[in-house]
């Protein structure tokens, strides 16, 4: 409502007016008022000041009214920021109402952010006209919690003042906990249960987290509050939900508090959290592995989803080995505990690649027998092999000789070199390529001195390029040539359009070389579009010289899109988006879905030049084709600024409900440029929810530009 309301005032103030004149006093009326004078203030400050003006100086209206100003102002108005902020600040009282005490909160966290290095980013303004203020008079802000005590005091009538204070001391433990502890006391006594219960679950949980360090009696008594306070599954997700939250953005939470938030998330578990909430458990755990590794693993452990569990605890072993080897090692032995009982042995060589790569960091012989687990031939082993001598060759570099010696059964060994070798590559080319010199050319060797000359690419691109054209196989220099390019045509492009050039032009290099060429491309298109194009002119050479399939096809799809991007003649596009979609079908050696999956591509191309040439394909695309509704909306963004109306039309065959939101709020963006009313009557006709909303903003949005202009 908020951001509707300041939208609206922007364009005609009449409406927000209205809006406000029918709500009652409250905060319901606070949240409109304050959008309206944060709309006004952007659209004409003038006429802000002159809204301010009807409410009584110091009033709670008033106040608020002028914060929202302050924040709302451009640069090029801070003086008058600055002055709306100080009369907020020297002419209120925390009188009158719950609502005026929670005002005077939040002049109190404003004032806060004096004190803070990165004040919070939705505060920025606000933060720097504190500052400002502070450097001017430090006496300025009074002294608004000895007020704020005061006011509490007055109220005599202990069943209304509890309430207040609760959510007062609640909010003030946010920012300033030492001096909310004295807040959570009244008559001697910590509040009672019953001063929390007209406050969400959340903000009692939160309340707790931000007192647990500052005086953690208060932090564990909330949170005894918060739990009792659950009663239905959905209160009891609520709470949970929160502890995950806040073991998630809590950077630097001691082990001792991450542990008291885990306890209560088990009793919450116990109460019963709907399935899907458990994914959330990996992303909390990896953010808290930096400061409590091994609460980081208890908190894995509580997933009932196995699969889930195993996978993250070995992601979360990893991470944990720099901080604790041996809450690492707990945590990576509970995940072999788990790879062990997998009884695919495909499946659980693929899980031992990552498992031995954790126990590397810190305990290299339990890796070493893990590898010895696996079976001995197979690319799964080579992989995990190649993954352990990288850690190896970072934490324990002696042990690259032992790891070779270990694992040698007497046959295969140029191969099992290899593998070490190339780990170690990624991470100390110039040792790996001492160590692999001595070898006879081989595929293996080769595979090393690619990864070496792939390593080096971002520190030394010149060197990077001489190992790679070392490597004696075309097929595997041309892919090695391709990565480095993509690795340094963000800094260098003329370098790396020198490279792509020199990638030969033959079948063991013409896949590389037009992937090299089209991402150098790239890089040309806005500074210099002709030499872009000379680039794409060389790889359309190459794709001429492939045979017809699937993989000529979706080259010559990328190759239209970069002459889209640059702007070529429609027709040249046309004609590779044709070559494109016949190699759909000239190849029996394809299966369907990668047959699909190119026309699905070429549609998209043709979208944004022949958008009735794209409807046909639409026509044609299998209705269980996986991706379907994904590149119908892709399809009907990329058309459209050209068909408007066919867009519309693409958009309207989306089965997913999600899907078509997200392409219809894409559609009204583009049409806000262009088309004004369609982009109002699409956004009128989404379904009700967040992504409907948003749109009519950016509708909104879009007639307050054009009305400035």
């Amino acid at each position: 409502m908020s951001e509707v309301v300041e939208e609206a005032a922007q364009i005609d103030v009449r409406w927000p007016k209205a809006v406000l004149k029918r709500l009652a006093k409250g905060p319901e009326q606070q949240v409109v008022l304050e959008a309206l004078a944060a709309g006004l203030a952007k659209r004409d400050p003038a006429q802000a000041i002159e809204f301010t003006e009807e409410f009584e100086l110091g009033s709670l209206e008033r106040t608020g009214a002028n914060l929202a100003i302050a924040a709302a102002l451009p640069e090029s108005d801070q003086a008058l920021a600055q002055q709306v902020l100080q009369e907020a600040i020297s002419y209120f009282t925390p009188w009158g109402s719950e609502q005026a005490a929670q005002m005077a909160v939040r002049l109190l966290e404003i004032r806060s952010y004096v004190d803070l290095p990165e004040p919070p980013e939705a505060d920025a303004a606000l933060a720097r006209l504190a500052n400002r203020i502070t450097q001017t008079d430090p006496r300025a802000w009074g002294d608004l919690v000895e007020e704020l005590s005061s006011y509490l005091q007055q109220e005599q009538d202990r069943v209304v003042r509890a309430p207040i204070q609760a959510g007062v001391a609640l909010r003030l433990a946010r920012f300033n906990p030492e001096v909310a502890r004295a807040f959570f006391i009244l008559e001697g006594h910590f509040l009672f249960q019953s001063d929390f219960e007209r406050l969400p679950i959340a903000d009692i949980t939160r309340g707790a987290m931000a007192m647990l360090a500052a005086d953690p009696s208060t932090g564990h008594r909330l949170l005894e509050i918060a739990e009792r306070r659950c009663h239905s599954p959905s209160e009891w997700t609520e709470f949970f939900d929160t502890l995950i939250e806040l073991l998630q953005t809590s950077p630097g939470l001691s082990p001792a508090n991450a542990e008291h938030l885990i306890n209560s998330a088990e009793r919450a578990v116990d109460r019963g959290v709907p399935d899907d909430e458990w994914r959330q458990l990996s992303y909390a755990a990896e953010q808290l592995v930096a400061s409590a590794p091994a609460a980081a693993g208890r908190l894995l452990r509580l997933d009932p989803d196995e699969d889930r569990m195993r996978r993250s605890l070995i992601r979360v072993a990893k991470k944990a080995a720099a901080v604790d080897a041996a809450s690492a090692g707990d945590i990576a032995t509970a995940a072999e505990r788990l790879v062990l009982s997998i009884f695919d042995e495909s499946e659980q060589s693929n899980e031992l690649i990552g498992l031995a790569e954790a126990f590397a960091a810190f305990d290299p012989e339990h890796a070493i027998r893990l590898l010895k687990s696996m079976p001995a031939t197979g690319v799964l082993r080579s992989i995990a092999i190649s993954r352990v001598a990288a850690v190896f060759a970072s934490a324990f570099p002696d042990r690259i000789g032992m790891l070779i010696d270990t694992l040698d059964t007497g046959d295969g060994t140029a191969s099992l070199m290899t593998d070490v070798f190339e780990g170690v590559a990624k991470v100390d080319p110039d040792r790996a390529m001492r160590l692999v010199a001595p070898l006879p050319d081989s595929p293996h060797k080769n595979l090393v001195i690619a990864s070496a000359a792939e390593t080096m690419a971002e520190t030394a691109p010149g060197r990077s390029a001489e190992l790679a054209f070392e490597i004696d196989d075309e097929f595997q220099r041309a892919n090695a040539l391709e990565t480095i390019v993509r690795k340094i045509v963000a800094d260098d492009p003329e370098q790396a359009a020198a490279l792509a050039r020199r990638i030969p032009d033959n079948d063991r290099g013409d896949y590389a070389r037009i992937s090299a060429l089209c991402a150098a491309s790239e890089a040309f298109i806005a500074q210099d579009p002709n030499q872009a194009e000379e680039l794409l002119v060389l790889a359309e050479r190459t794709a001429d010289s492939m045979d017809d399939g699937c993989l000529k096809g979706s080259l010559l799809h990328d190759i239209a899109s970069a002459y889209i991007e640059i702007g070529t003649a429609p027709l040249r596009v046309s004609k590779l988006l044709t070559r494109a979609e016949a190699c759909a079908s000239a190849s029996g050696d394809d299966d369907a879905d990668r047959r699909t999956s190119l026309l699905a591509e070429v549609m998209i191309g043709w979208a944004a030049i022949a958008p009735k040439r794209a409807e046909r394909i639409a026509e044609s695309l299998p209705d269980q084709w996986s991706g379907r509704d994904a590149d119908l909306g892709s399809a009907a963004i990329a058309m459209a600024a050209a068909d408007p109306r066919r867009a519309e039309q693409f958009a309207a065959m989306i089965g997913d409900k999600w899907e078509l939101l997200r392409t219809q709020s894409a559609l009204v963006e583009e049409f806000c440029k262009s088309a004004p009313a369609r982009a109002e009557r699409l956004a009128l006709s989404m379904a009700p929810g967040s992504y409907r909303t948003r749109a009519l903003l950016k509708v909104a949005d879009a007639e307050v530009r054009r009305q400035s202009w």
